[in-house]
């Protein structure tokens, strides 16, 4: 069994991170029943973590929210790209008047936007 994730984009084994190890894939893997099952899962996670992201932009768009944080979940399957966004703004605040960036940031992301009404102790030598 191959201990590479299939996904290309994290080293975890592929029991930890719920992708088939290289070896068993097809090349007509997704147009099997598994493939495009597994597929439609992938992108309802998707729309249903970009519509819950967005709204949250917008409520604090609306709501009197001065700051957003990106958070990641924090174990080990955190990739690179979440790491980023997580340490971008400032160590992860982002007012809400600035451009903040997409999340989902990719298939299968993590990540939420979390809100603060006052500047985070962490902004106060910042603001």
């Amino acid at each position: 069994m191959s201990t590479t994730c299939s996904c290309g984009s994290c080293a975890l084994s592929c029991t930890d991170h719920a992708h088939y190890p290289l070896s068993e894939q097809r090349e007509d893997y997704w147009s099997t029943p598994a493939g495009i099952s597994r597929r439609i899962k992938f992108l309802a996670q998707d729309f249903t973590y970009k519509t819950v992201n967005g709204a949250m932009k917008i409520y604090g768009e609306t709501q009197g929210v001065k700051w957003m944080k990106w958070l990641t979940v924090g174990d080990d399957r955190v990739c690179i790209i979440c790491e980023r966004a997580s340490m971008g703004g400032r160590n992860g605040y982002y007012k809400v008047q600035w451009f903040m960036p997409q999340m989902p940031a990719h298939a299968g992301c993590r990540c939420q936007w979390t809100v603060y009404y006052e500047t985070p102790v962490e902004q106060t030598t910042l603001s």
